[in-house]
This record gives C-alpha cells, sequence and structure tokens, in this order.
C-alpha cells in the first residue's frame, strides 16, 4: 500500500467479525457484521471501510454521526 510518498508492507490478510452489533427487524443487536478482505499493514492506526463496497450491499452512513444504515433514505434500518 502506498501513502503518500511512504511505502507500508501488508503483512497478511484477514476476517474480521464483531459479534452482536448489527440491528435486524428482529430486535437489536443480533447480527455479527462480518469484514473480508481485511488488509493488515504494521504501525497503520486508521481503520479504512470501502465506500464502493458499502455501495455494493445496499448499505450507506450519514457523515454526521457515522451510523451506518441499509436501504434508502427514506426505508432503511440502523445496521450499526
Amino acid at each position: 500500500m502506498e501513502a503518500r510518498i511512504t511505502s507500508l508492507p501488508i503483512i497478511r490478510y484477514s476476517t474480521y467479525i464483531i459479534k452482536n452489533v448489527i440491528n435486524r427487524a428482529a430486535g437489536p443487536h443480533i447480527r455479527n457484521l462480518i469484514l473480508y478482505n481485511i488488509i493488515v499493514i504494521k504501525e497503520f492506526h486508521i481503520n479504512i471501510i470501502s465506500e464502493a463496497c458499502l455501495v455494493e450491499k445496499k448499505a450507506w452512513y450519514y457523515e454526521y454521526n457515522l451510523i451506518v444504515r441499509l436501504g434508502d433514505y427514506k426505508e432503511n434500518v440502523v445496521l450499526i
């Protein structure tokens, strides 16, 4: 990965599961959030999620409070 003029080595690719953070119609916090193709970079202290991947799954977030939602602007469910 390249960050401006610095090149950082990728240590590994991984999958990460955050348990019970997704809300569904059946109740709050009942599903796991599974993040695929995570790139682990030594000493890189910022988490980045691809907005294109969210859009592909019909998910989006509101920049003001960073709440991730599924659905359109008028009808949606808060995921996390």
